[in-house]
């Protein structure tokens, strides 16, 4: 056999070469993982104060007027104002004040890192910036061309620039995940596909193979939340997608889910998000 095609494999932990091709497989692994979830894009304007808790991340984008945030999550309070936006992680208690002449692009998305567990998961901060005059002429851009594969990577390209400005952010470490994923991946697969309002956490102990006491000793140490917590958020971010979506009635959604009637389920998501499910369905900032 010839010299070179003699290939040589150097393992360099998270990158290899192969006759001269360098491979980052761990970079390319996690973009496989990746799950994009992109719920809405949209410009609203209208008068509203309200307060809600959502699985997903935020983003608006103030045009005119002047509103405000409370984030009983940890205590803080925003402007929102002309020119700036402001970012949203998943499960925060937030209120919000639109008056009058108040218009801004609203952005709903989540980008998971494993099932169940976003890429923003665990911040409790909103995060308030100056966007410049530029994005701000690029999503309006975006919402004046017609729907198509040219808007569609627009607006994706958008949210990987807004992701990249937010990178200081993320909480969520690398190495964690890889061990938590390792750990719990059939778990929380179990969770996403499988699990419903009757689940159980000795259930979910069977198919983690553990012990419930251990179990739930060492998912709140990595999570830092419950089984029960993780379980029902779970429950209520499918539930949201599904209202969404707009196809099932919220009785069919609440049988779907493993609710025993209409009336429990809306309990539960009204506990969860502060709304009940028609609501939701009708106004979703």
């Amino acid at each position: 056999m010839l010299p070179e095609l003699i290939w040589e494999w150097i393992n360099t932990g998270k990158t290899y070469i192969f006759m001269g091709l360098v491979r980052h497989d761990e970079l390319t692994r996690l973009f496989r993982d990746l799950e994009w979830n992109f719920s809405e894009f949209g410009e609203a304007g209208f008068t509203w104060h309200g307060r809600n808790s959502y699985g997903f991340n935020r983003l608006f984008l103030i045009r005119e007027g002047e509103g405000s945030l409370m984030n009983h999550s940890a205590g803080e309070s925003l402007r929102l104002e002309p020119g700036f936006a402001c970012f949203m992680p998943p499960q925060l208690d937030l209120e919000f004040d639109f008056p009058a002449g108040f218009r801004f692009f609203s952005f709903h998305f989540r980008v998971e890192v494993m099932p169940g567990v976003d890429l923003f998961s665990g911040k409790t901060d909103c995060v308030r910036f100056d966007p410049g005059e530029e994005t701000m002429r690029e999503v309006a851009g975006i919402a004046a061309l017609q729907p198509g594969w040219s808007s569609f990577f627009a607006l994706h390209r958008f949210i990987c620039g807004i992701l990249l400005r937010l990178a200081p952010q993320i909480t969520l470490d690398w190495e964690w995940r890889n061990r938590l994923k390792a750990r719990y991946g059939t778990l929380l697969e179990y969770m996403r596909v499988r699990a419903n309002a009757g689940t159980t956490v000795e259930e979910l102990a069977e198919v983690a193979g553990r012990s419930y006491d251990r179990l739930s000793r060492e998912f709140r140490r990595d999570f830092g939340r419950t089984l029960k917590e993780f379980l029902a958020a779970e429950l209520c971010r499918r539930a949201e997608s599904r209202l969404r979506r707009g196809d099932l009635s919220i009785k069919e959604i609440a049988a779907e889910l493993g609710f025993g009637s209409e009336f429990y389920f809306s309990r539960f998501f009204r506990r969860h998000t502060g709304m009940a499910p028609r609501d939701y369905r009708q106004s979703r900032f």
